[in-house]
This record gives C-alpha cells, structure tokens and sequence, in this order.
C-alpha cells in the first residue's frame, strides 16, 4: 500500500477507490460479515490503506459493494439462502444477491456501511450495485407483494406469465 500510495501521489492522483466490502465479504476484520482470504493472507487491508494514503496526502474513498454476494464464503450463502434472504429469479430459483426487501438485509448493508465508517478515516464511500441483477430478479414472496400493492391494477398471475416461453 506504501508504494502504490506514493506512486498514485507522484503521478497527481488525489484519492484512492479501494474494493474493500462486499455484501457478503470484508477484507478487514469485520464483525458482521466474514473476512476475505486476502484479509487472513495480508491483514487489515483498509487500516493499510488508509494509512498509506493519507501519509501521501490522498483521500480514501473505500467501494462497497452492495446487495450482490460475488465472493463471499459458501457457508455464509448457504445461511443466507436457508433464512430466505436471497433474491429468488422469476423461475424461483436462488440468486447470489441479497434481498433488498428484507429488513435483515438492510440492516446487514447499512451496519457494515456504518462500522467501515466509524472504524476507519474514510474520506467518503462509494456505492456500488445499488441495483437488482437485471430482470431476472428478484420474485421473492416480499417483494411480489411490494409490487401489488405498488401496480394499480390487480397481478393475479406470477411473474413468469409477463415472459414470452
């Protein structure tokens, strides 16, 4: 980080967007969501980061990304998924995505959001995936339900009778 950090200054970079969180991976020592292998093989990536660039005068804006699971442990999905926390695809089917309807999910992003902050001097934090996957998600019971109440007609079919096959 000390040489990538004084390199980024002497070209005339001012800040640093380190992929630091994950919606199911740290790559700190986080205490609500699991530790990357980069974490276990190198340590405190942000505290390195941070300390790094600000010795050289840039800022560190640290990348969440949000609701997408890319990355995170195996064991920590399968939870997931068994708590019904996942986006489901209009075939029912699992995605690797949190559900942004969840209240549980929301309070996952949203904490590890708030302890990244008051854990480190961040200078700012960049959102990323502030989005569903595309069209294939998510059909979850909760969110059909948020979609009913949203249509002004009434949906008495699933999601599957909008798509042609």
């Amino acid at each position: 980080w000390d040489r990538s950090a004084r390199e980024l200054m002497e070209a005339g970079f001012n800040m640093i967007l380190p992929n630091v969180l994950r919606a199911g991976v740290a790559h700190y020592p986080s205490e609500l969501l699991p530790t990357s292998d980069t974490f276990l093989e190198y340590g405190d990536q942000m505290l390195q980061c941070v300390r790094a660039a600000h010795k050289y005068g840039l800022e560190v804006h640290a990348w969440k990304m949000n609701w997408n699971l890319e990355g995170a442990p195996r064991q920590f999905k399968a939870e997931l998924r068994e708590a019904g926390r996942m986006q489901v695809s209009r075939t029912g089917d699992s995605i690797d995505w949190l559900c942004p309807s969840h209240p549980e999910n929301v309070r996952l992003e949203l904490g590890s959001l708030v302890e990244l902050a008051e854990r480190y001097s961040v200078d700012g934090i960049h959102l990323d995936y502030i989005r569903y996957p595309g069209t294939e998600g998510c059909y979850c019971d909760n969110c059909r339900q948020r979609f009913s109440r949203t249509v002004p007609q009434s949906v008495s079919v699933g999601p599957n009778s909008r798509y042609p096959g």
